[in-house]
């Protein structure tokens, strides 16, 4: 789970490590350095990744997928990840 703090507020985000292996594959093979996360909101508001996306990978247009993954799947567009290679 990651945790920002901002103004003595606390976020949590939580997010499986299915998802981060994932990002981390996409990083490796595909070169990519940024991507989506989609997933549900808690009753208390915590956000829970549980689908990421690379647009590299999704050949439609980001709105487009936005609302097939919501259709779909109830997913909703939590925000971006961003990475890099090292060395």
């Amino acid at each position: 789970m990651a945790s920002a703090t901002n103004d003595n507020r606390t976020a949590a985000v939580t997010i499986h490590r299915g998802e981060l292996a994932q990002i981390r594959k996409l990083i490796a093979v595909s070169n990519s350095t940024a991507g989506d996360l989609y997933g549900l909101w808690t009753h208390s508001f915590q956000p829970v990744v549980q689908l990421i996306v690379c647009p590299n990978v999704c050949q439609i247009k980001s709105s487009s997928c936005e609302a097939f993954i919501y259709d779909n799947y109830g997913l909703r567009l939590l925000g971006r990840w961003c990475g890099a290679k090292k060395g």
